[in-house]
């Protein structure tokens, strides 16, 4: 979500409500119930499923309203978001030249459009790049820190080349049952992640991250929200990412 600094643009006298859903629809549906209450002037949301009833209801009440990172595809609503598949795509082909070839995804929830889209992005640009996908090497991780974990003692059972992961919470929780099991990053596995975080530049070995432009989008999708707010129209801005090469990758080969 848009970080403080990104709010700082905000005129004078507005105030900011922040709420964490924890991917749960039920949690997101109640902060949307509260902020509503509170009289709130728009509401800039990462949806947490493709569908919300919530969501439709305020949309079709004409509720400004842009959405960050996520989309609920049946509402024509703003969007910020990035576009995965350069940075994929460059991705991909690294995995193909370190000679990789059976590599594993962890996905995340299938009613998530953009989870979807990085995961066909990754088959699509892998393929081309003469890489495998199986069916037993991928793993629904739920964008969860447990769904990381669970993720690791699936795929370790039948290990891949490479395992890219679509988020970085996913990412965090296999890091952490991989280092309860031993298991060298870099030496054993390589791995990459959709969305960097500081954490993954500290870790040994630093882990490979396609990276989005986190601050641009926040302030771009604050700057959104204030136009809609004063009545004008906007429309939906689609950014750049790219790719941190690191030693989770240079390091690691195939068994």
């Amino acid at each position: 979500m848009p970080t403080r600094s990104s709010w700082r643009r905000a005129p004078e006298g507005f105030s900011v409500i922040v709420g964490n859903s924890d991917e749960e629809p039920s949690h997101e549906t109640e902060y949307l119930r509260i902020m509503i209450e509170r009289g709130v002037d728009g509401l800039l949301v990462a949806p947490s499923r493709d569908r919300n009833a919530m969501l439709t209801e305020l949309h079709e009440a004409g509720t400004p309203m842009i959405f960050f990172d996520r989309k609920v595809p049946e509402l024509d609503v703003p969007t910020v978001d990035v576009d995965p598949e350069p940075a994929i795509r460059s991705l991909a082909r690294r995995m193909a030249s370190l000679g990789f070839c059976r590599i594993g995804i962890v996905r995340g929830p299938d009613d998530v459009a953009v989870a979807r889209e990085r995961t066909s992005r990754m088959v699509r640009a892998g393929e081309a790049a003469g890489l495998v996908f199986e069916p037993r090497h991928q793993f629904a991780g739920n964008f969860t820190v447990d769904g990381g974990k669970a993720a690791f003692a699936v795929l370790t059972k039948d290990m891949p080349d490479a395992i890219f992961l679509t988020n970085n919470l996913m990412t965090q929780g296999f890091l952490l049952a991989a280092a309860e099991a031993g298991t060298g990053i870099g030496r054993e596995i390589a791995i990459a992640t959709f969305d960097d975080v500081p954490l993954f530049q500290l870790y040994n070995p630093p882990i490979t991250a396609i990276v989005q432009p986190t601050r641009v989008m926040g302030e771009t999708a604050v700057d959104m929200l204030l136009r809609r707010i004063a009545g004008e129209r906007v429309s939906s801005a689609r950014l750049a990412a790219d790719v941190a090469f690191r030693a989770s990758f240079s390091e690691a080969r195939p068994f």
